[in-house]
């Protein structure tokens, strides 16, 4: 009788470990839901392109992702909408790839965490990864000098030497102001063209690696999911 009511504890024990597994891997799937429309939305991270048409992020971003090395993509211009020819209404694709780009810096791997969830002020928070914050959309207080940021907006103020900022641009014209206080002045680096948002966020990036620890906020630019260092050393694949 012992055994069996041993066996009886154990049956149950492993039937409350299963609950609980199933009920976290519900969690995880409402939470992933949840952020991947915010993400569709321009919400996540908020703020960084102007308002947007219900459905539209979305839907460029499957047309972008065909083929390979979003052959779809127009530096100054975007997908059509509905019966309509784009306009500059709508965002442009670099606009659209630079806020790719900083939701993939909020989810690593696209794996949407439970924890730390991205706010419109920064990265987690503005958590540190040992480079410093991540802001997005607002600079960050005046008192923080070690951090990266891709704003809407012109930083105010100078820019200390361990800090970086990409301004997106919110006109038609895709032209990505990169303010590095490395640089030495507040004079912003500038640059336009089909390459624009690339290399402005390469500069990032870089900047990151070489003053910052090669850390943006909590993600780590060497990391197996997201291999930015690899665009800085020739002969490795990203």
């Amino acid at each position: 009788q012992q055994q069996q009511q041993q066996q009886q504890q154990q049956q149950q024990r492993l039937e409350k470990e299963k609950a609980v597994f199933l009920l976290a891997a519900a969690s995880n799937a409402i939470v992933t839901h949840t952020r991947l429309i915010s993400l569709l939305r321009a919400e996540l991270p908020r703020g960084l392109l102007p308002v947007t048409p219900p459905g539209y992020v979305a839907r460029r971003v499957a047309e972008l992702a065909e083929g390979s090395c979003v052959a779809e993509f127009k530096h100054d211009a975007g997908g059509d909408w509905g019966s309509e020819r784009w306009s500059g209404d709508l965002p442009n694709d670099a606009q659209l790839m630079c806020y790719l780009f900083c939701a993939f810096l909020e989810t690593p791997g696209w794996v949407f965490a439970r924890e730390g969830v991205a706010t419109p002020e920064g990265s987690r928070g503005g958590a540190s990864g040992g480079g410093g914050a991540l802001y997005f959309a607002t600079p960050p207080p005046p008192h923080v000098e070690r951090f990266a940021a891709v704003l809407s907006t012109r930083p105010p103020g100078m820019i200390k030497e361990n800090g970086c900022a990409v301004v997106m641009p919110r006109s038609a014209a895709p032209a990505f102001a990169v303010y590095c206080g490395a640089v030495g002045d507040d004079a912003p680096r500038v640059f336009d063209g089909p390459n624009g948002v690339w290399r402005a966020l390469c500069a990032l990036a870089l900047h990151a690696r070489e003053r910052n620890g090669g850390a943006l906020g909590t993600t780590r630019v060497a990391s197996a999911n997201v291999a930015l260092d690899s665009v800085f050393m020739p002969g490795r694949l990203l």
